[in-house]
């Protein structure tokens, strides 16, 4: 699956990049937000199915 680059940060994760691909599609039609705060942020790097720092 090609999906272009788009900044953002993760709420979670999956194998499976077709079910968060429907799940994301399903949110953006509709008019919805999620509110939080954030204590800590990891700038990593994903590349070759590993993940730095």
């Amino acid at each position: 699956m090609d999906i272009d680059f788009v900044p953002h940060i993760g709420v979670g994760n999956t194998l499976n990049a077709s079910q968060y691909k429907d799940w994301v599609d399903t949110w953006n039609t509709e008019n919805f937000e999620i509110k939080g705060r954030n204590k800590r942020l990891s700038i990593v790097c994903y590349e070759n199915d590993v993940v730095t720092q």
